[in-house]
């Protein structure tokens, strides 16, 4: 479940909250992001879950963020945090608060992932279930493994700023 390199992405769930980004990003940074909006759909808070589910309205827009064309690596940890199962990046137009509209990879629900009758709050989910879901990510990110295409481009680019190269 991986989008081509250097296409954006909307995010519009815990994906919003800098910890959980800086968690799944890590070595890669956080990338660029611009407020948006995915029009047409409603934020609800999935079925037995404590986090949300994009779904079709006529009467509601989305808030989020688009980022900037994200690298391959970004893009692998990005599609490794998601998950194989409950969500599936697919193609949509987003509108740019500032004006505009790009087309963005938007993690979407699967039918799987049934959505409840309760608005998704960011905000109460950042005081009552982060702290919790915070050690989740750390135990989830560090079982990511870059692929082959992520080696060879981190070979290519040499260390990281700060970091010394293996001699062994």
């Amino acid at each position: 479940m991986r989008a081509d390199r250097g296409q954006r992405y909307f995010f519009y769930g815990t994906l919003l909250d800098a910890d959980v980004r800086r968690l799944v990003f890590g070595p890669t940074g956080e990338p660029e992001l611009e407020s948006a909006v995915l029009p047409g759909h409603r934020l609800l808070l999935a079925r037995g879950r404590h986090y949300p589910v994009a779904v079709r309205s006529t009467i509601a827009d989305a808030a989020g963020v688009v980022t900037e064309p994200l690298g391959l690596e970004a893009t692998e940890r990005l599609a490794f945090y998601e998950g194989p199962d409950d969500y599936r990046a697919t193609t949509r137009c987003v509108r740019l608060v500032r004006g505009g509209k790009v087309e963005a990879q938007v993690f979407m629900p699967q039918r799987r992932v049934a959505p409840s009758t309760i608005a998704w709050d960011l905000a109460r989910w950042q005081r009552v279930v982060k702290p919790r879901f915070l050690k989740r990510v750390v135990e989830w990110m560090v079982q990511y493994r870059p692929s082959p295409a992520v080696l060879a481009e981190r070979r290519r680019k040499g260390p990281e700023p700060g970091r010394r190269a293996r001699t062994s």
